[in-house]
């Protein structure tokens, strides 16, 4: 703001014209009162008919309509401005300060959707103490469902992941929600659980026993249920296979692949491996050796197990120590289709001739796929390629020709191009 000088003032007395006198000092009161006065937006705007200036030097007056003055004192008071014997100093043009109405209310009751603005309850004559509890009180009140609307009900969770917190950190963190809200009842779950107290201390568990976020994220999609679990029980599960010997990298890997391993306890597990162990008569080491090979063997059941198991021995004519060895050199045996078995078995024994000693060196091509097996096996003995006898040459095992592409199996064992062994499939 600036300030009048003495030789300023001195002129104004000077200046013989009154209209000049007046014209003057409107342009002085125009340069010394700032162009831009904040007025809070939420105050009513008070038109005056009088306004008066703190220390009474000048009083602006509301103009009338002009006539021909009588006097001079009368000229005074209609022009609008009357100039005193003191002189005039900074704070005489200082704009006259807004009255802030007091405030009793926190804030409004929103009625009918409408709800007060937040600049209407702060205004620059507050301290910042003042202003930050006005602010608190004004959250404390806001009703966030006049705000946002009530979402219907919906067949997935894509509706709520915008409006939920919880959801919205399991996508950040590569959950796929499409699969978990197929599982009965885990819909329900997320939605009502708070990510900080119920989620948060299940992956830095996690985290802390070795596992990177794309494998958490994979466990929560396959086994979203692990959240109810307590953290302790989660421990004591992963905790067992290591105190058996398995290798911590092992664990972790296995967990991610066959998320479903962690849904059963630690007594269940050991239930499960006991009843292979006590089947085939298999050591402890042979049991590590079974479950690194083919870890979905927890989870398979133990039914069909024993149904494998009755028809290497009982229909098929293996030994129990024969069995053992196929196991041991194959244990997808354990886990596969009985149906397949005896698929398997029936063509290699009827069709190709292959007695039990022979089939017993390849258990793997009694888990392989009866297809493949039936196609190349067909097609190596029309050309006469097909030497199972490993003490005569061109001995061909079985277990490597199903193994590899078909441009693979072509090149090693065909002696042809992939045309002609196109032709010949489709000719069967």
């Amino acid at each position: 703001m600036k300030t009048l000088s003495l030789h300023q003032f001195r002129r104004v007395r000077l200046l013989s014209s009154w209209a000049a006198h007046q014209e003057y000092l409107k342009s002085l009161i125009r340069d010394t009162v700032p162009k831009q006065i904040h007025r809070p937006s939420a105050l009513p705007s008070v038109i005056n008919h009088s306004q008066k200036l703190p220390d009474a030097s000048l009083t602006t007056v509301t103009w009338s309509k002009r006539r021909k003055p009588k006097s001079r004192v009368a000229d005074n008071a209609r022009s609008g401005y009357l100039l005193l014997k003191n002189p005039v100093t900074q704070s005489a043009l200082t704009p006259r300060s807004f009255t802030t109405p007091s405030y009793t209310s926190p804030i409004v009751s929103i009625t009918e959707g409408e709800i007060l603005p937040l600049k209407a309850i702060l205004n620059p004559k507050q301290t910042l103490v003042e202003s930050i509890e006005r602010m608190n009180d004004w959250f404390k009140d806001l009703d966030l469902n006049v705000i946002c609307p009530e979402i219907k009900s919906s067949g997935n969770l894509a509706a709520y992941v915008p409006r939920s917190y919880t959801l919205t950190q399991l996508v950040k963190l590569g959950v796929d929600l499409s699969k978990i809200e197929s599982v009965p009842g885990v819909a329900n779950m997320l939605v009502k659980m708070d990510f900080h107290s119920s989620i948060e201390p299940v992956l830095w568990k996690l985290s802390d026993l070795g596992f990177s976020l794309n494998q958490i994220a994979r466990v929560l999609t396959v086994f979203p249920k692990i959240l109810q679990v307590p953290l302790g029980e989660i421990e004591r599960r992963i905790f067992y296979f290591l105190e058996r010997g398995f290798n911590q990298a092992f664990v972790v890997d296995m967990l991610h692949r066959y998320p479903l391993v962690l849904q059963l306890t630690s007594i269940e597990v050991d239930r499960q491996l006991g009843e292979v162990q006590t089947l085939f008569h298999l050591t402890v080491q042979q049991v590590r050796t079974v479950v690194t090979s083919v870890p979905n063997v927890i989870l398979h059941p133990i039914s069909k197990i024993k149904d494998n198991y009755v028809i290497l021995t009982k229909m098929i004519g293996f030994s129990p120590e024969s069995s053992k060895e196929m196991v041991l050199v194959s244990s997808k045996l354990l886990i596969t289709d009985r149906e397949r078995l005896l698929k398997n078995f029936a063509f290699m024994h009827s069709q190709l001739d292959l007695s039990l000693q022979s089939i017993q060196m390849w258990p793997s091509v009694l888990s392989a796929a009866p297809q493949i097996l039936e196609q190349r096996a067909t097609f190596l003995v029309r050309r006469g390629l097909f030497q199972p006898d490993p003490m005569k040459p061109l001995y061909t095992p079985l277990s490597t020709v199903l193994e590899g592409t078909d441009e693979a199996f072509c090149r090693n064992f065909g002696r042809t191009d992939e045309v002609d062994y196109n032709t010949f499939i489709r000719s069967l």
